[in-house]
């Protein structure tokens, strides 16, 4: 299992308001069971499950305004999901 998350857009020219959050959930489950049937013959049965969730959001809802300067405040972030 796999939980973290991280800020998005991060830069001297962005301001707080400006980033946005990408986070990432990972699951996973590896069974297996193997059976010896005989000295020559072997029956094996493997089972895997994997779930995997990944999103970028907004960390407000402030409307986007750039400067000349290249600063950026605001969010210009549309959330994405990834499944």
């Amino acid at each position: 299992m796999q939980d973290n998350s991280d800020k998005y857009g991060a830069s001297p020219i962005i301001l707080p308001t400006a980033l946005g959050t990408i986070s990432n959930k990972y699951h996973s489950i590896l069974a297996g069971h193997t059976w010896q049937i005989s000295s020559d013959k072997l029956n094996e049965f493997l089972f895997q499950d994997t779930h995997f969730k990944n999103s970028i959001d907004a960390d407000s809802n402030d409307p986007a305004i750039i400067y000349p300067s290249g600063v950026s405040i605001g969010q210009s972030i549309v959330r994405q999901d990834a499944q």
